[in-house]
This record gives C-alpha cells, structure tokens and sequence, in this order.
C-alpha cells in the first residue's frame, strides 16, 4: 500500500511521510502512549481493519451463533472500535480516517441470506450503519465508505485470494491503487487543497440580466 500512497500523493503535489505498524497491532498501537504511532506524531491517522480480525466468529462461525450471541458479537465490535477512537482522539488532535466493512461475498445462507430472518448480510450492513454513530459522535473523524469503494471496482478485482494465503495481503494491485486514490482525495480536503468552480452560462436564465 505504501508506494501506492506515495505515487498518488506525488502526483497530487504532496509528499507525506508515511508510518505502519507491525501486522494486525492496531489495538497495540493505539492504546499504548509509548508506541511508534504516537512517536511518529501523525497529521492523520487511517484504520483500516477487516472484520474477519476484529470478530472472526461473525464471519468464519456465523451458523454456530445463537440470535443472543450474534447481538453480542455486534456489540463487542462497536465497544472496540469505540474504544480506539476514543482513546486515541484523547491523546492525539490528528484526524482519522475510518474503514467501514465490506459485505460478504458469499453470505452464510447463499441466495436466500437477503429473505433469511438471521441474514448475515444484514448484520454486516448493521454494524456499518453503526460506525456512522460512531464516527460522528467524534471531531475529526471521517468515515471512508470502504463497501462502496470495493463494490464499484466488483469484489472478483479487488480481493486477490493468492496474496492473501502467501503473505495476507487481500488487496490487488487495482485495489491498492484505487485506495490509494481514495486517501488522497481525504488528504486534499484536509489541507485545504480540493478546488471547486462552478462556470455559469450568464444569459438570462438565473437572474435578470445579461453578461
């Protein structure tokens, strides 16, 4: 993802310095006072997590949920992410940028999981809507809409099961590359750097008068 970045914002007329923490230590970085994040002293801060990390049962152990215990899980994510928002807007005035989920490929009940009253898809869809509440409870706190992103470019482009069984890495390089867009997009509004025009054709139409 790195270099991505680094092109994108090169073309962009930006040249961040770029940290990443060690594999899956999100909750190290941010709870610790004294890890490399807080050294690095960031301007923005992004979290990218996949679901499948944060609750594996919702994804991979989904039929073996109770109705009671699927609300549980959902709410164990929400505590989570909550708690690592908080804790890390408490002792940073960066801003973040926070993944939401993709939906499941494949849901746990195939073709009938949209009409099925346990629908995995909807608890994905829920837990999405959830981190909106999340996200705006907090200044400074932008909601990337991840799903979304991954569903224009289609889930088969996106996700390269190969990298992800050799090196855990799921994201192709179209997907890197997309991503890598995205952040620019949110680092230029930042700084102030998105430029808008709006050119009008002045004859008559929108008031009064000629030009």
């Amino acid at each position: 993802m790195l270099p991505f970045i680094k092109v994108k914002s090169f073309e962009n007329k930006l040249n961040p310095e770029l940290y990443l923490g060690d594999y899956n230590i999100i909750d190290q970085e941010i709870l610790n006072k004294n890890s490399g994040l807080y050294n690095f002293k960031p301007d923005v801060l992004i979290i990218f997590s996949r679901l499948e990390e944060i609750c594996p049962r919702l994804v991979d152990f989904y039929l073996e949920l109770s109705s009671e215990e699927v609300e549980i899980e959902i709410k164990n994510v929400f505590d989570k992410i909550e708690s690592l928002v908080s804790t890390f807007r408490a002792n940073s005035n960066a801003k973040i940028i926070l993944h939401n989920f993709e939906l499941p490929e494949f849901p746990i009940f195939g073709i009938i999981d949209n009409q099925h009253e346990r629908s995995q898809k909807r608890v994905f869809e829920r837990i999405n809507a959830g981190l909106v509440e999340i996200v705006q409870k907090h200044e400074e706190v932008y909601l990337l809409d991840y799903e979304h992103l991954v569903s224009l470019y289609g889930k088969k482009n996106w996700f390269d099961e190969k990298l992800w069984f050799m090196a855990k890495a799921s994201i192709s390089r179209v997907g890197l590359e997309a991503l890598a867009n995205e952040y620019v997009k949110y680092f230029k509004g930042m700084l102030g750097l998105t430029k808008k025009c709006i050119v009008l054709d002045l004859d008559n139409t929108l008031w009064g008068d000629i030009v």
